[in-house]
């Protein structure tokens, strides 16, 4: 039973409702990631941040039904490890944060519609990068939403 009903589940989202209802859709994305606290940290210290910084990417996505798609998101993001004290702050060394993750995303509202509210979440990877120290990959979820407006010529 719990076979049948995976499959079925499975079937009605990746069988599209219309021909027409599957498109292919990609976009640049430029944006502001806030600062980050890391928790842990020396007494001596009173912050201990990623600095945020510009991020821009690109992402694409299939979508099986009007409102229904799967998405391939990749950012970067040029930053720092800033600490400070009582005299001040500092950046310690420079990095870069990559992110590549795959998230499926839900449009609401009619198909077509100049003005469409969107939510995506995922997982995937974010990779720090420095000349300073070792690099790391981590793993990483993302959740957010939107709205898109589509230009009718």
């Amino acid at each position: 039973m719990r076979a049948a009903v995976a499959f079925a589940v499975v079937a009605v989202l990746i069988a599209p409702s219309q021909a027409r209802a599957q498109s292919w859709e990609a976009s640049g994305l430029f944006g502001f990631t806030p600062s980050a606290a890391i928790d842990e940290r020396a007494s001596e210290l009173s912050d201990a941040d990623i600095r945020g910084e510009i991020t821009w990417g690109v992402q694409g996505a299939w979508f099986f039904t009007p409102s229904l798609g799967a998405e391939a998101l990749w950012t970067q993001q040029a930053s720092a490890f800033e600490v400070g004290t009582a005299d001040g702050k500092a950046d310690l060394f420079t990095m870069t944060v990559r992110q590549l993750h795959g998230n499926v995303v839900y449009r609401f509202g009619r198909a077509g519609a100049k003005w469409q509210p969107f939510v995506f979440g995922g997982l995937g990877a974010t990779f720090f990068t420095s000349d300073a120290v070792a690099s790391e990959t981590k793993l990483s979820m993302d959740v957010g939403g939107g709205v898109m407006s589509w230009s009718r010529r």
